[in-house]
């Protein structure tokens, strides 16, 4: 799922940004309106009271927090009899100055009047801060901005085409948006970062990697050039360790996943985009004076632990294919869980024809204890963190992370709506955040010496994190050792791999099928030559790939020929289907092994490939946790010899199964096994005991936090917590 880009948001700020040099223009404009938007919901804050709540923190030493306070009781102020602005804000100075440095006082009001396009105005605060601090790095930053801040003719040209692009982006119309990002690119001297990487993620998904694979170099040398760019200019850390971003970097979280750089890079996309969330968010909630409420409630021999599951994937989507069985099974007696849908239902017509009436949103509807349709506020995170707080959830789980950016609701996780934070499933990769206490992983995916790479605290599955319930959905047929008879014209769930050609019906049947049905973002030069590799030296093989965009398949019949053009006889592409089901099944019927992506493994596919019983070669030297999916899967369904250490190796794993009859055989013999066992289930299939699991998980989350103990990496398989890894956490 891409990213949805910036788009012109309803709010009542008038002329805003319109001076702010183009990277604040293009990057900056939607995420600040939506967080003005945000401080004007909240506007209902009482400013005496945040002023006497900022005044008793100061007499706690608490004077980060109470500089915070003070400042929204200043915004808030109105025509409030009780305290003066000039009052609050000298206690606002004085807190800064208690902090270190009354300078950064002077640089936060800056970037107050900054939002509010008061130029003069902030400048007026950056001398005095200057004044003060010569040195001060954030004001000598946001001066360095403002100096190039002021806008041409040919600055208006470059946002007008970065809108453009935008527009063609959400509409998925790949050419035109690569056209009209790199020629805003170029117009800006490579200076605006937006465009220059938007173009990068839209070239990547249609494979314009250029002559020799130049371009691709180019994009991710790109990547990694304005990342850690971003990162000098606008990414700050405190005395007290706080980080702090002036605004996010240019590239998405989600968009990084796929691209072979430096995992660190993504950790600091996620970091600047959670961060940079939470700086106008209401203040957190603090459940301190909660905690010993809660922990008498869970003496009481009827106390549940209250979960709470929020997303915008409650419909047909990859991840309520995978997960809406766990709710059938949560233990009802030490559980109630909560809903809170922000998407609105599919249309019947979708269920009825796609879905052969099969409608998971309703099944869940009918498991759970409360399912709660907030998809009128699901754009309010202030609105719907005071939902969350009135139910009294104590575990809230996001389901999004950053999946589906334009539903989300921006501002909920900073808000701390529940004591306890988590991030499951959805999204493969840190938040970044610190507003989530932990994520739901294995020890083979994220390994502790990898920790570093996470913001978050990890709760280790003791099998595969990833949640499936192929083996208890009775429209998921299961695999069989023999294929039945094909059929001419195909049907769903007939045939050998070889006899149905990727259902190509004019190829000569080939000796091996290879598949892949990732999109072509997932795709890379080193891992799509590998293929031809593969498909070299294993003589009549074939390849079957899904036409995933269908603008991207002139480039990828350019890339074979550019190496063989003959190897395009041997290359085939499937159209899309829409039934989940079917596709499903295509796998056994259309595979005969699947060759992952690196370093962005399938998920969902990878799942319905092993359900159907085929091997799935991968590469296990990544580090990112999306990149190691499919390795902890090989792992706990006993076929390791899956697993590759270098691209070389995996090259070689994929020929010895297409040329070794009996190795292959012993292979998918084993998968298909692991699918049929019955009483018990494996365990990788198992997804009644993955609750199991899954719910000691939060049942050791839940005892830390009333213990009133700081999070800590969780091991379910002995029940107990972990200490950090002392890994050297090298800087980029």
């Amino acid at each position: 799922r891409q990213p949805t880009l910036p788009v012109v948001l309803h709010c009542p700020v008038e002329n805003m940004m319109k001076y702010i040099r183009l990277f604040f223009l293009v990057l900056l404009s939607n995420s600040i309106l939506r967080l003005l938007c945000y401080a004007q919901h909240v506007g209902v804050i009482n400013s005496t009271e945040m002023y006497n709540e900022a005044t008793k923190l100061v007499q706690k030493g608490y004077y980060e927090e109470a500089a915070t306070k003070y400042w929204i009781s200043i915004m808030h102020h109105g025509n409030s009899p009780d305290f003066t602005i000039e009052d609050a804000f000298r206690k606002f100075m004085e807190c800064h100055r208690m902090l270190g440095n009354m300078a950064n006082g002077y640089v936060y009001v800056a970037k107050e009047y900054l939002l509010r396009n008061d130029m003069n105005s902030a400048k007026s605060y950056l001398q005095a801060a200057l004044k003060m601090d010569p040195n001060n790095q954030g004001a000598l930053r946001m001066m360095g901005a403002m100096d190039s801040s002021f806008k041409t003719e040919q600055d208006d040209d470059v946002l007008t085409l970065v809108n453009r692009g935008n527009g063609y982006f959400n509409e998925k119309k790949w050419r035109q948006a690569v056209d009209v990002f790199e020629e805003a690119c170029q117009k800006s001297g490579e200076k605006v970062a937006l465009a220059c990487t938007h173009a990068a993620y839209c070239r990547t998904s249609i494979l314009d990697w250029g002559e020799n694979n130049s371009q691709f170099k180019i994009d991710m040398q790109r990547v990694k050039n304005f990342t850690v760019g971003e990162k000098s200019a606008f990414r700050s850390v405190g005395v007290d360790g706080k980080i702090d971003w002036m605004m996010p970097t240019s590239v998405h979280p989600h968009m990084m996943l796929a691209y072979p750089v430096d995992p660190k890079l993504q950790l600091l996309a996620s970091e600047s985009y959670t961060v940079f969330e939470g700086k106008n968010t209401n203040y957190p909630i603090n459940h301190d004076f909660r905690r010993a409420q809660h922990l008498e409630e869970s003496k009481k021999t009827d106390f549940k632990i209250k979960v709470g599951f929020v997303g915008a994937g409650f419909n047909s989507k990859a991840v309520l294919y995978l997960s809406h069985d766990m709710f059938r099974y949560f233990d009802k007696s030490r559980f109630e869980v909560h809903i809170l849908a922000l998407n609105e239902p599919d249309n019947e017509r979708f269920i009825r024809v796609a879905m052969n009436g099969v409608d998971w949103r309703e099944r869940v509807k009918g498991w759970v204890d409360y399912f709660w349709e907030v998809d009128d506020i699901r754009t309010d995170g202030a609105a719907l963190a005071n939902f969350i707080e009135d139910k009294d959830i104590h575990i809230l789980i996001d389901w999004d992370g950053f999946a589906r950016q334009g539903l989300r609701s921006d501002g909920l996780f900073p808000t701390r709506s529940a004591p306890i934070q988590i991030l499951h499933q959805e999204f493969l990769g840190t938040t970044g955040s610190p507003y989530i206490d932990y994520l739901f992983t294995d020890e083979r995916v994220s390994p502790l010496h990898l920790q570093h790479l996470y913001s978050e605290k990890l709760i280790y599955m003791p099998d595969h994190f990833f949640s499936k319930g192929h083996a208890v959905q009775k429209e998921v047929a299961p695999p069989a050792f023999e294929y039945e008879a094909a059929t001419v014209p195909y049907t769903s769930g007939t045939g050998s791999p070889r006899e149905n050609k990727c259902l190509a019906a004019d190829a000569d049947t080939p000796s091996f099928v290879f598949c892949n049905v990732h999109k072509f973002l997932k795709y890379n030069p080193e891992t799509f030559n590998s293929w031809l590799d593969i498909l070299e030296q294993v003589p009549d093989s074939m390849l079957c790939l899904l036409k995933n965009p269908p603008d991207g398949v002139v480039n990828l019949r350019n890339l074979i020929s550019a190496r063989d053009p003959g190897l395009n006889e041997r290359v085939h592409l499937l159209e899309w289907e829409n039934s989940p089901f079917k596709h499903q099944r295509r796998n056994g019927d259309l595979c005969d092994a699947v060759l992952d992506t690196w370093p962005y493994n399938g998920h969902t596919t990878t799942m319905d490939a092993l359900y159907a019983g085929v091997p799935v070669v991968t590469r296990s030297d990544g580090e990112y946790m999306s990149s190691r999916v499919t390795t902890s899967a090989n792992i706990i369904l006993g076929v390791r010899e899956m697993n590759a250490n270098s691209v070389e190796e995996y090259v070689d794993t994929a020929v010895k199964l297409a040329t070794n009859d009996s190795f292959f055989h012993s292979i998918r013999n084993r998968i298909v096994e692991t699918a049929l066992m019955e009483n018990p289930m494996h365990v990788f299939w198992d997804v009644k005991n993955y609750v199991k699991n899954f719910e000691i998980g939060l049942q050791l989350a839940w005892e830390r936090y009333i213990s009133n103990k700081k999070p800590a990496h969780i091991r379910i398989a002995t029940k107990s917590y972990v200490e950090d890894s002392v890994e050297d956490k090298d800087e980029l």
